[in-house]
C-alpha cells in the first residue's frame, strides 16, 4: 500500500508539471493558410491565422506556421514558441506585425518569420524579458513615415524626423536575444530604448542590418530622464553587441545615445562587428547637454570602413568613431581596425579614453585622432 501510495503522489507531480498555472496543458499547435480557424489546429486540422491559434495556445506552446502570407498582427502576451516555416506576415495597414508585450509573455521565441510592410516596427518587444528573436527577416517597415500625415513614432520631432520606431524595437526590455536576423530596408535597423523601464542585458548578435536609409542601423538611445537616477526605471545599459553587419544604413552604423538631461546610455559593450558604408559614421557615442550618462561603454576589435560625417559633433570629414559631449565621459576604444576614413576617431569633448594605442588605422585613414 505505501509503494503505491508513493506512485500515485509522483504521478500527479508528473501530471502537474505538463499543466500551466491555468491548467491549461502545454500543446504543439500548428498554422496553415488552408487550416481553419475553430479547427484543433493539430497538423491534420490546422488553424487558418496565427492570432486565433495565440488566442487557444495554452503557455508553453510550439506554434508551427506554415508557408504562406497571413495578414494579420499579431500580438503575444503569455509565452509561445512561434515557429516559421516559410512563413510571411503581412502587416499592411496594422501597426506592428508582431508584438510581444507584458511581463506575461516573458519567455517567448519568435523565429523564422519574414515581417513586412508594417506602419511602425515590424517586430515591438516591450516591457517584458527573457525573449529570443531568431532568424527572422524584417524588412519594408516603418511605413507610417511615408504617410502624409505621420503620427506617433513616425512623426517629425522639430528637424528630426520620425523613425516609425524602427524595423525591430526593444522597449523597456531585459535579459533577451535578438540573434541571426536579418534588417533591411526599414527606416531604421534595430531600436533599444527605455520609455518606460530599462533595457539592460541585451545580446544583440549575428544580425545583418542593412539599406535602413534614414536612420541608423543598430540604436542604444535613452529616453528617459529618470535613468541617471534611478537604473530601475530607465536606462540603457549592459548590453551587448556582438558580430553584427551593419552596413549602407542612412544614420550611425552602431550608435548610443542620450538626448536630453538625465538620460543615460551607458556601460554596452560593441564587439567584433562589420560597420560599413553607413552615412552619418561608423559608431557614435553622442551626449547633448548637461547630466547625461554615456560612460563605460566598451568598443573594441570591430572592422569600420567607409562611413559618413557625423554633423552633430562638428566632424570636418567622415567618421569611423565620432564622440560628443559637453560632460566628462569615460569610455574604451581598443583593437578596432578603421579602413576609409578621414578620421579614424573624432573626439568633441571631455572625453577619457582607455585603449587608444590599440587601434589599427590603415594608411586610407587621413587622420587616426582628430578633434575640432
Amino acid at each position: 500500500m505505501f509503494h503505491r501510495r508513493i506512485v500515485f503522489v509522483y504521478s500527479v507531480l508528473i501530471l502537474a508539471t505538463a499543466f500551466s498555472t491555468t491548467g491549461a496543458r502545454a500543446a504543439n499547435l500548428v498554422v496553415s493558410p488552408a487550416g481553419s480557424d475553430g479547427s484543433p489546429c493539430t497538423a491534420v486540422a490546422p488553424c487558418a491565422t496565427i492570432g486565433y491559434t495565440l488566442s487557444i495556445a495554452p503557455p508553453g506552446s510550439r506554434i508551427t506556421v506554415l508557408s504562406g502570407t497571413y495578414t494579420e498582427m499579431v500580438t503575444v502576451t503569455s509565452p509561445v514558441s512561434l515557429i516559421a516555416r516559410k512563413a510571411t506576415i503581412d502587416a499592411t495597414g496594422r501597426d506592428n506585425g508582431i508584438l510581444v508585450e507584458g511581463a506575461g509573455a516573458a519567455g517567448t521565441r519568435i523565429q523564422g518569420f519574414t515581417v513586412e510592410n508594417a506602419t511602425f516596427e515590424g517586430i515591438l518587444v516591450r516591457e517584458t524579458s527573457d525573449i529570443a528573436i531568431v532568424h527572422n527577416t524584417v524588412t519594408n517597415n516603418d511605413q507610417g513615415a511615408s504617410a502624409s500625415e505621420p503620427t506617433g513614432e513616425c512623426a517629425p520631432q522639430g528637424a528630426v524626423p520620425g523613425d516609425c520606431g524602427e524595423g525591430l524595437h526593444l522597449w523597456a526590455v531585459t535579459d533577451s536575444q535578438v540573434m541571426g536576423n536579418d534588417v533591411s530596408n526599414n527606416v531604421g535597423g534595430i531600436l533599444v530604448t527605455d520609455e518606460t523601464g530599462p533595457s539592460h542585458d541585451n545580446v544583440i548578435s549575428r544580425n545583418h542590418i542593412t539599406n535602413n536609409a534614414l536612420d541608423c542601423g543598430i540604436t542604444l538611445p535613452s529616453h528617459n530622464a529618470d535613468a541617471m537616477t534611478d537604473p530601475t526605471r530607465g536606462g540603457v545599459y549592459d548590453n551587448t553587441i556582438v558580430g553584427n553587419d551593419s552596413e549602407n544604413n542612412g544614420g550611425a552604423g552602431i550608435g548610443t545615445f542620450a538626448p536630453f538631461p538625465g538620460a543615460a546610455s551607458y556601460d554596452n559593450t560593441i564587439s567584433h562587428n562589420i560597420v560599413k558604408r553607413n552615412g552619418e559614421g561608423g559608431i557614435n557615442i553622442h551626449s547633448h547637454t548637461p547630466n547625461q550618462n554615456v560612460s563605460g561603454n566598451v568598443i573594441v576589435n570591430n572592422t569600420i570602413d567607409g562611413n559618413g560625417q557625423d554633423p552633430d559633433s562638428e566632424s570636418t570629414g567622415s567618421n569611423g568613431i565620432s564622440l560628443l559631449t559637453v560632460d566628462a565621459q569615460s569610455d574604451t576604444i581598443a583593437g578596432n581596425r578603421f579602413r576609409n576614413e578621414d578620421y579614424g576617431i573624432w573626439i568633441n569633448g571631455p572625453f577619457t579614453l582607455s585603449g587608444l594605442q590599440g587601434n589599427h588605422f590603415d594608411s586610407s585613414v587621413m587622420f587616426p585622432v582628430g578633434r575640432p
